[in-house]
């Protein structure tokens, strides 16, 4: 999970870091359900690129 999530916030550009979410949540969802729906959720917010 950690990997994941460095993946997203070391993104390079907007359209990886969508991309790296995704990937997150694909693998995260069943064991941390509502902490993915929330990075989700606001990843817009979260994500200064």
């Amino acid at each position: 999970m950690k990997k994941d999530l460095r993946e997203v916030y070391c993104a390079p550009s907007w359209a990886s870091a969508e991309a790296a979410i995704d990937v997150f949540a694909e693998k995260s969802r069943a064991k941390y359900g509502r902490a993915v729906e929330c990075l989700v959720k606001d990843c817009d917010s979260l994500l200064p690129l």
